[in-house]
């Protein structure tokens, strides 16, 4: 996937783009841990509605990431079928480095 993000173009973004992180993994999983300032959006619950609510709009540079890489890049593809066009991929939580 051409949309896979390293951890310091993830960064860049968020400084430089405002990007959004956004964590895809269950509730427990986000209360457990999470990347300081990513907002949860589960895979099952992405909809136009769900999405509306973490993502101020279409064109927001959005990065989002789970627990292997596997959810991640189906929400990327669900984000894109709704029509979002700047979703990049971290793919494991562990890739983030602080």
């Amino acid at each position: 996937n051409s949309k896979l993000i390293s951890y310091m173009d993830a960064k860049e973004k968020i400084i430089n783009e405002g990007a959004i992180l956004v964590d895809v993994r269950t509730k427990e999983e986000y209360n457990t841990n999470h990347i300081a300032g990513a907002s949860l959006l589960t895979l099952d619950s992405i909809s136009e509605e769900s999405a509306s609510k973490v993502i101020d709009s279409k064109n927001s540079v959005v990065i989002v990431y789970c627990k292997s890489g596997n959810r991640s890049s189906q929400a990327l593809t669900k984000l894109e079928s709704l029509g979002y066009t700047e979703v990049y991929d971290l793919g494991s939580i562990d890739n983030w480095k602080e």
